[in-house]
């Protein structure tokens, strides 16, 4: 018996994807009570075993983390960046070549490649892969325009009518 319960234990961990569509949000909240609310046309992926060693999730295109303080560090990987947090809010903008990662509340580092950054609440890190020798630019954000999409509203600020289109379209 108890060799059975030995080997499911050791198991491969389980890879689990979840994919938002157009105009369509998604709110989970992870065995440690994490809440992740993912925005439309993203993708979000962890394993089976979030939560054991680590606390690591994949994405594509945007989420807002509430993240609940564990012991376990918390990481966001958008290709080669990393965004670490220890209970802390932030919002992850990784789409158009370009990644910006806003902090609402909390502490996170982030980095990519041989460098990083520590943020401090209002300040977002701006990353673009293509002028990686200048490193990150930090600069303040509003909160309400960084984070509104998640409360189901949209801010324009003196923005073409072709791109308010393109983020109606998300």
């Amino acid at each position: 018996h108890t060799e059975h319960a030995l080997a499911q234990a050791e198991a491969p961990a389980k890879t689990i994807t979840r994919v938002t569509g157009p105009g369509e949000k998604l709110i989970l909240t992870m065995p440690d009570k994490t809440k992740i609310i993912v925005n439309a046309m993203s993708e979000i992926s962890f394993t089976s075993a979030y939560g054991k060693e680590e606390r690591l999730i994949k994405l594509k295109g945007e989420a807002f983390f509430d993240i609940a303080p564990d012991s376990k560090p918390f990481r966001v990987q958008t290709n080669g960046l990393t965004t670490t947090a220890l209970g802390t809010a932030f919002n992850v903008f990784a789409r158009e070549h370009q990644y910006k990662i806003a902090l609402t509340q909390g502490k996170v580092r982030v980095g990519a490649k041989d460098k990083d950054v520590e943020l401090v609440p209002g300040q977002m890190a701006l990353w673009i892969p293509e002028k990686e020798e200048m490193g990150f630019s930090v600069q303040r954000f509003n909160k309400e325009k960084i984070t509104a999409w998640k409360e189901g509203r949209l801010m324009f600020d003196s923005k073409p009518l072709g791109m308010i289109l393109s983020d109606l379209a998300q």
